[in-house]
């Protein structure tokens, strides 16, 4: 962007302005997100433009929001939201989810987290998933959509923080303008999956039959055979004895 100021010789002479990184973006958006933990109220980067809004977010049914420790060690943020498109053509290029633990959570292909299906079908219903809606690459049209948007992690949460410790999370959006639009949310622990599965697990290996183990035995029922006992012959059958006994009377 560029800004003109007056020359000494009455002229105009460009300045640039720099916008902020990415990174820079994500640093400022993890110090707020610290400043609500502390019960700071906060505001968002866009709040200190001018600009009338144009994409809205509200964060419906509090109560469902999550933020899951998966079997694999992944972190899936669960958020129900409405979203209002109070302008038309807005297009987004990129976005994210940022979180208090450190983590930048991504919002494409979240069909690839662990135990998606699992994660989908512990809702309590079965709601939109607003994360293509919101990163397809095709401009937004007026209108208000209900859903939940799903940020994918990969640092772990917090051992400290115990299952329904609330904790805040940030979803941030670019538009084609480079203007930063973003949302504040809510969301509780919950370590409900990753038990349900260690639970699997730990059945799976207890049903566990060894090898070579008796069909009658009980799993870690294994006797021991002594050598002597695993070595010594069967013995002979009688039908052996008697041709056994032929071959011996035959004149040779």
């Amino acid at each position: 962007m560029l800004d003109f100021c007056m020359a000494e010789n009455g002229g105009e002479m460009p300045i640039q302005r720099s916008r902020h990184t990415k990174t820079e973006d994500r640093e400022y958006s993890a110090r707020l997100l610290r400043l609500q933990d502390m019960g700071i109220p906060i505001g968002c980067a866009s709040d200190l433009q001018h600009e009338p809004d144009r994409l809205r977010f509200e964060q419906i049914d509090h109560a469902f929001a999550a933020a899951y420790e998966l079997p694999l060690g992944d972190i899936a943020v669960c958020v129900f939201v409405r979203i209002t498109v109070i302008r038309s053509g807005i297009l987004i290029l990129d976005g994210e989810m940022t979180a208090p633990w450190g983590d930048v959570l991504d919002l494409s292909h979240i069909e690839n987290c662990s135990c998606y299906e699992d994660l989908v079908a512990g809702l309590p219903f079965r709601p939109p998933i607003l994360n293509d809606y919101l990163t397809r690459g095709i401009p937004l049209r007026l209108g208000r959509r209900e859903g939940v948007i799903i940020g994918h992690g990969w640092k772990p949460l917090p051992a400290e923080w115990h299952d329904d410790t609330v904790v805040a999370v940030r979803l941030m959006l670019w538009d084609q303008r480079g203007n930063e639009i973003c949302g504040n949310f809510e969301a509780r622990v919950d370590r409900s999956l990753k038990r349900k599965y260690g639970l699997r697990q730990g059945r799976g290996l207890a049903q566990r039959v060894p090898i070579f183990a008796r069909e009658d035995a009980q799993p870690g029922d294994q006797n021991v055979v002594p050598l002597d006992d695993a070595i010594k012959e069967p013995p002979a059958s009688d039908e052996r004895d008697a041709t056994d006994n032929a071959r011996s009377s035959e004149p040779s």
